[in-house]
């Protein structure tokens, strides 16, 4: 099989981070049982002649502990930026974008938010994995 056939003509380029932010709040305690809370917010944008995406993601994660503290928060802005070939259908850009495109980008963030919380010296937290179908239609919804 050649990889004119496998490859897709949807392309992640790039991601950028925008904005971190994390706080250490050090009057809570760690505890083996902290639950990972999170807010997450998805944008996309698509380029005028629709050959080029980003889809943002604006992410809030306030874990709690067993006594309902957040030992920390952590914010971030991150955005990918995809492409398509000219024969990419129009109307299947915005779906690749939030599907497809989420599912490349949300590696690098699951690796951002355990890169951050490793060098804060606290328990590495593992941003827990997405059903990204899911989390689209969630979306839509909200729209």
């Amino acid at each position: 099989m050649t990889n004119e056939k496998i490859e897709s003509s949807f392309r992640f380029d790039h991601y950028d981070v925008e904005e971190i932010s994390y706080h250490r709040n050090l009057d809570a305690n760690f505890s083996k049982n902290v639950k990972t809370q999170f807010n997450l917010k998805m944008d996309t944008e698509i380029k005028a002649d629709m050959a080029e995406a980003k889809l943002k993601f604006d992410i809030d994660i306030n874990p709690v502990n067993e006594e309902g503290d957040a030992p920390f928060t952590l914010k971030l802005i991150v955005s990918g930026y995809f492409s398509t070939d000219e024969d990419f259908p129009k109307e299947k850009i915005k779906k690749f974008c939030e599907v497809n495109g989420a599912a490349a980008l949300f590696p690098f963030i699951r690796a951002i938010v355990a890169d951050i919380t490793r060098t804060a010296n606290i328990p590495v937290l593992v941003f827990p994995l997405l059903n990204i179908v899911n989390l689209q239609k969630s979306m839509d919804q909200n729209d």
